[in-house]
């Protein structure tokens, strides 16, 4: 049978495999698993949502999906440098065999790179190849398979692959990464007198090329590029034992990226440091404001011996163009959130009321983490606040991320929500947990409270009226005429395609060390689980002078001691206990988004 023959075909081969150590730079090859019963075989790797290198070159969607300048590409480069130093300096050094686009992902989240284990795609091609020819008989070994990376000794002698040639094909996808060309231009060779009249196979023109020991095409873009990646073209000498290590190519890597960092921008360009005398558009950074800085580090010093701290933030004027001004709620709220804090021992000096825009923002959460990584002493927790509009929907290129499958979804962080300033533009609240991730190991929590009032914009002429069972998607037509967005949940049957919104932003890049740090931030935001909620309720609390979300807040300190990881269910019952009490209340829940482990969240909020 020839399922039995393929199981028994891997099982062999895989035998042979060594048993690797993960590495966070390298995808493993795990194992393929037989049921007998369905006749089916999985598989199975370390885990990485993304798209491979190859994939990438010929798509233009995905390459503008990923947006990889030219700082991703030098830190993909390193990446890649770093999977080849590992495996060539194992105690027992282990060949890949095929370095090649495509067996390297992009994480389409971190923009990280990933080299991954020949093995993986090749159980697959094998397991094809044997069912469509009826098993294993005639089958050729794929151990030199063709791509276009392949080393000359490969393909001219037929050797089996070594380190060697291992390097041929590491500054082959080196290059293609950094400069977007492919190592031989086909095309190009094509032309040439000693090709043009042979066979057009790829592969019969790169024989002739290598036997007249042509250099690869992209070493001509080699030569146009800086001075300091010249070392790459070593990697190419048609004699093996003259080709640099893994460990000289990872060097020369770091080093290039050290200068990469230290490039200067200036008015809004910066020049290339692959081509130089290239002007490189891109935004122009806002520098933080003197005074800001000033201010923000002169309320952290003021909260020197403090072990448990406060950023808090509260706007309620807008500028009315989508949305108009608050009530007082805001305001109220973050005066009494910062009382109640106070009273529990936190510091609550770095208190912030009508942000007037993103930029603002960011320049206050990038002096607050500076100035507390400076702190050199430790802080149990340190909590932000905010106070104000938010505008929950799905980012359209996350959206088409995940079509494509290179987006993950990772628990704890936050991709459909942003924050809305006084100017009303954005601030999502993935940027704002990527910063505050970046203070030092010494914070040793981050509690992120939300109360963020979803409205809809002013100029939509949607009316806050409650909608009536059964005429969701009627009372949101002159939304979606205008291309706005109700920022509540999808109702039944009701695509999220469908909701795509003018009010859209950018999601960030999440650095990988933001998500070594998610266990150690815990995020509560206002949820509307009913789309028929007023959604001006979330402004006010039935009882008290407050918006929703925080009224239950303080009314559940009041009365109770919780540890941080029951906040959530405190403040849901006691938002169920207020909807009882007013109808307009019903629907609005409380929603955590947190890493669950360890313990870190069993410790109580405010001290008895």
């Amino acid at each position: 049978m020839v399922f039995d023959e393929i199981k028994d075909y891997i099982k062999q081969k895989d035998s042979t495999l060594p048993i690797l150590t993960q590495h966070p730079r390298f995808i493993r090859y795990l194992g393929t698993c037989f049921n007998q019963e369905t006749c089916q075989a999985y598989v199975i790797s370390d885990y990485m949502a993304g798209c491979t290198l190859l994939d990438m070159q010929k798509s233009a969607e995905l390459r503008n999906l990923l947006r990889i300048g030219e700082e991703e590409k030098i830190q993909g480069s390193v990446d890649l440098a770093e999977a080849a130093f590992f495996l060539h300096n194992l105690s027992q050094p282990l060949v890949h065999r095929h370095i090649a686009a495509r067996n390297i992902l992009i994480d389409g989240e971190t923009l990280r790179f990933r080299l991954r284990a020949a093995e993986i795609q090749n159980r697959v091609e094998d397991m094809i190849w044997c069912v469509n020819h009826g098993g294993i008989k005639d089958y050729l070994d794929r151990s030199n398979m063709l791509h276009i990376e392949l080393a000359p000794e490969i393909l001219l002698l037929n050797r089996a692959p070594d380190l060697k040639s291992d390097i041929w094909a590491l500054g082959a996808t080196i290059l293609e990464i950094l400069l977007e060309k492919k190592l031989w231009d086909i095309s190009t060779l094509k032309k040439t007198e000693e090709t043009k009249n042979i066979d057009s196979n790829t592969f019969d023109i790169l024989r002739r090329a290598m036997e007249r020991r042509l250099s690869p095409s992209i070493l001509g873009e080699l030569e146009k590029s800086t001075q300091k990646l010249k070392f790459l073209s070593d990697c190419f000498q048609y004699s093996a034992v003259e080709r640099p290590s893994s460990t000289f190519i990872l060097r020369g890597m770091h080093h290039f990226q050290i200068e990469a960092k230290r490039l200067s921008e200036e008015d809004g360009v910066k020049t290339s440091l692959l081509m130089p005398g290239k002007r490189i558009p891109v935004s122009k950074a806002i520098p933080l404001d003197p005074l800001v800085r000033q201010q923000v580090e002169w309320n952290v010093r003021q909260e020197a011996g403090l072990k448990r701290r406060t950023l808090l933030i509260a706007n309620r004027n807008y500028l009315g163009k989508a949305w108009p001004s608050l009530s007082a709620n805001p305001l109220n709220d973050i005066r009494d959130v910062g009382n109640a804090f106070s009273r529990g021992g936190y510091g609550t000096d770095n208190s912030f009321e009508n942000v007037g825009s993103s930029s603002d923002l960011k320049s206050i959460l990038t002096a607050y983490v500076d100035a507390v990584n400076k702190d050199p002493e430790d802080v149990d927790i340190i909590v932000f606040y905010y106070s104000g509009y938010g505008l929950e929907t799905v980012p359209e290129n996350i959206e088409k991320k995940r079509k494509y499958g290179i987006f993950t979804d990772r628990e704890g962080i936050i991709y459909d929500l942003a924050l809305v300033m006084c100017n009303e533009t954005m601030f999502p609240v993935a940027t704002l947990q990527t910063l505050i991730a970046q203070l030092n190991s010494r914070v040793k929590r981050k509690l992120l409270i939300l109360d963020t009032r979803h409205y809809y914009p002013q100029d939509s002429g949607v009316s806050s009226a409650p909608v009536t069972p059964g005429s969701v998607n009627s009372h949101f037509m002159s939304l979606e005429e205008r291309n706005f967005i109700y920022p509540g949940p999808p109702s039944s049957g009701e695509s999220t395609k469908s909701r795509t919104t003018k009010y859209d932003w950018e999601v960030p890049k999440i650095p990988e060390e933001t998500t070594e740090t998610l266990s150690t931030m815990f995020t509560i935001r206002v949820h509307l689980s009913d789309p028929h909620v007023i959604p001006k309720a979330v402004d006010s609390h039935p009882r008290r002078m407050n918006g929703y979300l925080t009224g239950c807040f303080l009314q559940v300190i009041h009365e109770n001691f919780p540890n941080i990881s029951d906040l959530p269910k405190f403040l849901n019952n006691q938002m169920k206990a207020d909807g009882r009490r007013s109808k307009a209340h019903r629907g609005i829940e409380c929603k955590a988004e947190y890493t669950n482990m360890g313990n870190i969240w069993d410790a109580p909020l405010l001290a008895h």
